[in-house]
């Protein structure tokens, strides 16, 4: 093949391929934010064992991280599709920047979640159920098991 051809495409074609970039990323941001939503839901959500807790910290820098990298992609998908179709140019950064926000609001409450998981547990969750917990003279909890 001749290195000096050059393929022209047609804008229609750009267009296509334009539409289906932004259709291909949007089911993504709408599975992964809901995988999000879902997850945090369920940590959240519920009463969460102390054995379980150091296996959930891995999984609040994991959701972070990828959440980062999803903003990335999405600022790239914005800044290299919407020069594409000029006239959706503001909407597609618009849309780019209010979902790499979202995502980045994810690695915020991702954060809280780390931070929580890793906070010591007060003495009180800690006890056996059916135990007796007082508060002794020198304001220290203590647990009768």
């Amino acid at each position: 093949m001749d290195p000096t051809h050059v393929v022209v495409t047609s804008g229609n074609e750009v267009g296509e391929w334009a539409r289906k970039i932004i259709e291909v990323y949007m089911t993504w941001y709408t599975f992964f934010a809901s995988s999000n939503v879902l997850a945090m839901g369920w940590i959240f959500g519920s009463e969460i064992d102390q054995s379980v807790r150091p296996m959930l910290k891995p999984i609040c820098i994991l959701f972070a991280i990828l959440n980062v990298l999803g903003a990335i992609s999405t600022g790239v998908v914005g800044s290299s599709v919407g020069p594409q179709i000029p006239e959706f140019k503001k909407l597609i950064y618009w849309a780019a920047g209010a979902n790499g926000f979202a995502l980045l609001g994810f690695v915020v409450v991702w954060w809280v979640c780390y931070k929580r998981l890793s906070a010591p547990l007060p003495a009180a969750i800690l006890a056996r159920p059916g135990a007796t917990i007082n508060i002794n003279s020198a304001g220290n909890t203590v647990i009768n098991n």
